[in-house]
């Protein structure tokens, strides 16, 4: 790696596999004292999801509950009980058993409290499952966190929760959780008594609270190295069923208000190697967490994989595009990027999807000969040690921002889908010369934020749920000059639990000059599961008048 001209690399410390939580260090030590040797950062992530079974085996309890639809049972999950004391504890010993150990070593750079934490387990089936099994349903733990939550988020007043929702509930204490997405969105009433809006707010607030616990404890234990949190960076599903929580906002804000703020953020940031996709840019999941959390970011995985059937174009680019996403990564802001490698494994190739794909994300063969992307690889850093590329990049600014994307937690019920919205037309803005931003709901409030961005206009994906206070100030866009640009949906039909907007109709005429009145949307009446991966095709258009039709339109979306 050295001769690589490598200077960092993340790494994996993972639970003790034995019932007593008895480690090892043996191997440990080597990493980091040969990563010292040869003058490398470790970037090491010490927070899982996942228990070995020696343990759970002991303490089942550890691990959460999950609803399983298809079935109508609740089942234990594979991941641990983000609720669970016991749970906190196991994390929490972990932590403060490795970061003692090493906290005046020189090769670490950051230690990483937790990587890809979502409320159901993000590698169960779905050809089985359908729709991934949120975690969070045991009565000893999550559902009094749940209720508990409630109880301050309307200021332990239940009638505003049953205004909110339309619903009768004598107290808190018989609230209960919503068991499933709720599938047809012209089932307005169904959605609103369900209470989802909230319920997704507490998911994203249970994962956060662990992830603030550990920040804590790595806190009082190494105060020598910076603390991190990794998270899935751009799309990990489009479907807004699996939402699945992992919120960077509410994360960044919950370890600052617990007493210790994370010192940086690092995304998990793959393109899609697909001819016609947006995606093939991994910019999109870069500057969304900068614009976000306002703290340096770090790409801590990205690359491709040769045995990608998911994205089969990827197996003759991945030489000779791997390399550039390292250029892009700087380019786009990141403070440093880590190219994900092991060697390949090919018994993955007997495993089922996705695991398959897993087989060949290597630089390196399974009898580790190296794979022309590693010598690609390897003439990018040295062309990046050549002309002193952190030299040049020290000082550099932020162009002004042209396009204001509004993505707020009222819209959480169509979370993915607007992610994916918007990470398709994000290279668009910027093939145009458009430099986009995103903004939040306080963000949106502020008439400053218009003003010192130079922003010409606000674009809305898939904003169907709106605050009543967001919604008006739609007139005041319009009425500043600015460009309003909706996709996806005709923006703010619903307040952000569901109810009829009252004024929306009469919005949407004054606005965009449409008559919505019978306006149903058809994808989200009963839908299921498009094919997210579905690129720019041609779209073959007839013409009356005559017999032959003319040539295909390229670049409309199918």
């Amino acid at each position: 790696m050295k001769r690589m001209h490598v200077n960092s690399v993340r790494v994996e410390f993972t639970y003790p596999d034995s019932e007593d939580e008895l480690y090892e260090f043996d191997k440990l030590d080597f990493l980091v004292n040969t990563a010292a040797t040869y003058r490398l950062r470790l970037w090491v992530v010490i927070g899982h999801q996942y228990l070995p079974k020696s343990i759970t085996k002991k303490n089942p309890d550890l691990l959460a509950l999950h609803y399983d639809g298809i079935n109508d049972i609740f089942n234990r999950s594979t991941i641990l009980n983000y609720n669970n004391p016991d749970a906190r504890s196991v994390y929490q010993r972990f932590i403060s058993l490795v970061l003692r150990r090493y906290r005046d070593a020189p090769s670490v750079g950051a230690w990483v409290i937790g990587n890809e934490l979502a409320m159901y387990d993000l590698w169960e089936d779905l050809t089985k499952t359908k729709v991934h099994r949120f975690v969070g349903y045991d009565e000893e733990y999550s559902l009094p966190s749940y209720r508990s939550f409630l109880r301050d988020r309307y200021q332990d007043d239940i009638g505003a929760l049953n205004r909110a929702w339309n619903t009768a509930y004598s107290s808190f204490a018989v609230v209960p959780m919503a068991l499933s997405f709720p599938p047809d969105r012209e089932d307005q009433s169904f959605i609103q008594k369900s209470g989802y809006h909230d319920l997704l707010q507490w998911r994203k607030t249970a994962i956060a609270e662990f992830v603030a616990v550990g920040a804590l404890t790595a806190q009082e234990h190494d105060p020598n190295h910076l603390i991190t949190f990794a998270q899935l960076g751009g799309i990990f599903d489009g479907n807004d069923a699996n939402t699945n929580c992992e919120d960077g906002p509410t994360i960044v804000a919950r370890c600052a208000a617990a007493g210790k703020p994370l010192d940086f953020y690092t995304i998990n940031n793959y393109p899609w190697v697909v001819t016609g996709t947006e995606l093939r840019s991994a910019d999109f999941g870069i500057s969304k967490f900068r614009d976000w959390l306002g703290i340096p970011i770090l790409v801590s995985e990205t690359g491709m994989s040769d045995t990608d059937i998911l994205l089969p174009e990827t197996a003759a680019r991945m030489a000779r595009a791997n390399p550039s996403l390292v250029w892009e990564a700087a380019m786009g802001g990141a403070v440093g990027v880590h190219i994900f490698h092991w060697s390949d494994r090919d018994f993955y190739l007997s495993f089922p999807f996705p695991f398959e794909r897993e087989a060949g994300f290597g630089m390196v063969y399974e009898n580790r000969t190296m794979k022309q992307v590693w010598w690609n690889v390897l003439d990018y850093y040295r062309r990046m040690d050549e002309i002193d590329l952190p030299r040049l990049l020290v000082g550099s600014k932020d162009p002004s921002k042209d396009v204001a994307v509004l993505w707020g937690e009222a819209v959480d019920l169509g979370y993915n889908r607007a992610n994916q919205e918007i990470a398709m037309i994000w290279g668009a803005f910027k093939r145009m010369g458009l430099q986009p931003r995103m903004m939040d709901d306080q963000q949106f409030r502020d008439e400053l934020f218009f003003a010192e961005r130079s922003v010409q206009a606000v674009y809305l994906p898939r904003s169907f749920q709106m605050t009543d206070h967001t919604f008006d100030q739609l007139y005041d866009i319009v009425r500043g000059g600015l460009h309003l640009h909706a996709s996806s949906d005709l923006p703010g039909r619903f307040t952000e639990y569901h109810a009829p907007q009252p004024k929306w109709e009469r919005a949407m005429d004054e606005l965009f000059g449409l008559n919505v009145s019978m306006a149903v949307p058809g994808f989200d009446s009963g839908g299921f599961k498009p094919n997210w991966t579905a690129t720019y095709k041609p779209k073959v258009v007839y013409d009356e008048r005559g017999d032959d039709p003319p040539p295909p339109l390229r670049g409309v979306w199918d």
